[in-house]
């Protein structure tokens, strides 16, 4: 298999156990791609901080969800912030 910049990227796995763990191997400009985004980067987080580094795909759902909620409300609480600031001014 190949990248879009036709770099090879292997995902055949190793170890030739079909439930054993996968090694991919990608190249730097997807691993650069793949970390530019800040919910892949915290999903990534979040499975290098779970106990078995698995997870469903609903608990992922639900995580994102959190998430999103909390980058919500700081931005809420930062205009608020700057219009108390302008009023006060």
């Amino acid at each position: 298999m190949t990248d879009e910049d036709g770099s090879d990227c292997d995902l055949s796995g190793s170890g030739g156990s079909e439930t054993g763990p996968t090694e991919v191997q990608l190249s730097i400009d997807a691993i650069l791609e793949l970390l530019a985004d800040w919910r892949r980067r915290d999903l990534l987080e979040r499975l290098v901080g779970a106990p078995t580094a698995t997870a469903t795909i609903d608990e992922l759902i639900e995580h994102l969800a959190e998430r999103e909620a909390e980058a919500r409300n700081e931005r809420l609480e930062r205009w608020l912030e700057r219009v108390r600031d302008d009023v006060e001014d």
